[in-house]
């Protein structure tokens, strides 16, 4: 098992609250953020590539309902997401490592209380498959 996870944040730069800045650097994980136009700009390649480059989680965060500069782009964004958990389902990797949340730019640490909640289910999962393993 890493010593850290790596997680991509894929993220809306309208929604973006100020501690983003700091969350690459926060100590439980790898984290790198990737900021978007629309979180409706992220297709299902660009997530299924970050499984595929060796990432352990992403989470894919948009704009909330109703204040979306794009009008559609966060369910657009949320249907891509649901896809992708579709095809990670088919190839044997868990649901729970893709995730989808909606920011309110002034939500202080609401960035960071999703990057932490994927990285406790992630680690849920990867401690449930080591005990697996040695039975």
């Amino acid at each position: 098992m890493k010593s850290k996870l790596d997680i991509v944040i894929f993220c809306c730069h309208n929604c973006i609250p100020p501690e983003a800045v700091s969350i690459e650097k926060q100590g439980k994980a790898n984290i790198k953020l990737i900021k978007l136009p629309c979180s409706g700009k992220i297709e299902v390649l660009h997530i299924l590539k970050s499984f595929e480059s060796g990432v352990d989680g992403v989470l894919v965060a948009g704009c909330m309902d109703g204040k979306c500069q794009s009008l559609v782009g966060n369910r657009r964004a949320r249907g891509r997401v649901a896809r992708a958990k579709k095809y990670l389902n088919e190839i044997g990797l868990e649901q729970d490592r893709l995730k989808m949340c909606q920011l309110d730019p002034s939500a202080e640490q609401a960035l960071a209380e999703a990057a932490n909640e994927i990285l406790e289910k992630i680690q849920g999962t990867e401690n449930r498959a080591q005990k697996t393993e040695y039975r």
